[in-house]
């Protein structure tokens, strides 16, 4: 069958690449032919004003206070550029990350209006539409909310549609009034719905009085031997350093940098990997590839972490790792997957010692994650081959 993935843009997101990669390798295994839609945010002035802002105090950094370590990146970046009709994302973010997009993802041109979305999706004639995964129902983060709850279809059309593994990001409901009015008009046209929070099954059922099932994030599905045939294709990650500390923090502060160089001094770690630098922003920083990126996790000694993805890793590789929760990327990704995989104590805070100390000091039984994982992904799979099977 010929199936199509909606997700969020494909920008410098580590996790949101991987659990795209991961969802299409999935299908394709399948036996199915998968194209992701390429659905882009159009320019906003606020936002835009932001990055010129972000951009601005990049240049400054690296040409006037001499920093070697900031990259410039186009403010435009995340947007649509008509004339090459291509997302100009894939040209500027950084050219390791845009190559393993154009080769290992199938994707479509950019498109930045939903009747843009209709009118491909309607011309490529797919049998199968799936949204997914990832924070695709958190409206702050989504290029137009409706679209993402089959907005841009008419109730007349015959396709099957499937979310799978859609995530709301956090337990309280993250979309508007408007916003709700108008995706409960749509959510009907689903066939079948899936997250992968327990509180994204309990807000479906709140928010639109629908059933939904609870899957594990598609980058689950995949074996640790998967990813390890990706990082094989980068001939840099052999120089990469081994038996580190691995730190993949988003948003550093100096409470969390303290916190990690005194976890760095207990465990007697001085090899250390920070993936991003402690004045990152989204104009700035220095990216990895992602081979890179998952050799960090693979060679790590300990992770730390403030990412979803990066916790996903550290599973998926069997490290030793602590969570410092990020409220405002969304929480509840955090603590329902460590409730299902029973790991909510690797959950510290940067001011509890003791709950420091008592993370450092406890390795993980894998044993019993991995059954878990095991026990999850099979449900997983038989949603998605139910109701990729199923007959209309």
């Amino acid at each position: 069958m010929k199936i199509a993935i909606l997700t969020q843009p494909l920008i410098q997101n580590y996790g949101g690449i991987l659990q795209c990669y991961a969802l299409q390798t999935i299908l394709q295994n399948m036996g199915h032919e998968v194209v992701v839609l390429n659905r882009i945010k159009s320019i906003r002035l606020k936002q835009l004003i932001l990055q010129i802002g972000s951009f601005t105090k990049s240049i400054i950094k690296k040409y006037i206070l001499k920093r070697k370590d900031i990259n410039i990146v186009n403010p435009l970046s995340a947007y649509y550029n008509e004339k090459l009709n291509t997302p100009i994302h894939l040209k500027t973010i950084n050219n390791s990350v845009s190559a393993f997009i154009k080769q290992k993802i199938k994707i479509s041109e950019a498109i930045c209006l939903s009747r843009q979305l209709n009118r491909y999706y309607s011309k490529e004639k797919f049998d199968i539409l799936i949204v997914g995964s990832d924070q695709v129902w958190r409206e702050m983060y989504s290029p137009c909310i409706t679209d993402y709850f089959l907005g841009f279809l008419s109730n007349k059309d015959k396709t099957k549609k499937i979310a799978y593994a859609a995530s709301f990001g956090t337990s309280e409901n993250p979309i508007s009034y408007e916003g709700i009015k108008l995706c409960k008009e749509h959510i009907n046209k689903f066939d079948a719905i899936s997250t992968r929070e327990i509180s994204g099954v309990k807000l479906v059922k709140e928010l639109f009085n629908k059933d939904a099932s609870l899957v594990l994030d598609p980058t689950l599905l995949l074996s640790a031997e998967d990813y390890i045939q990706l990082i094989k294709e980068d001939d840099s990650v052999s120089e990469m350093p081994h038996d580190t500390l691995t730190t993949y923090i988003l948003d550093w502060s100096h409470k969390k940098k303290k916190c990690i160089d005194g976890i760095a001094a207990e465990l007697k770690l001085l090899n250390r990997n920070d993936i991003y630098p402690d004045d990152s922003s989204s104009y700035s920083f220095r990216m990895k590839s992602i081979p890179q990126w998952l050799a960090s996790f693979r060679n790590a000694r300990y992770v730390i972490t403030d990412s979803f993805h990066g916790c996903v890793f550290s599973i998926i590789f069997r490290k030793d790792f602590a969570v410092i929760i990020n409220n405002e990327r969304g929480s509840d990704r955090f603590t329902s997957l460590l409730r299902i995989l029973e790991l909510e104590d690797r959950i510290i805070s940067v001011d509890d010692k003791e709950s420091i100390m008592s993370v450092l000091t406890t390795p993980i039984a894998y044993a019993n994650v991995e059954r878990k994982i095991e026990d999850m992904g099979n449900v997983s799979l038989s949603f998605l081959n139910r109701y990729i099977n199923e007959s209309n």
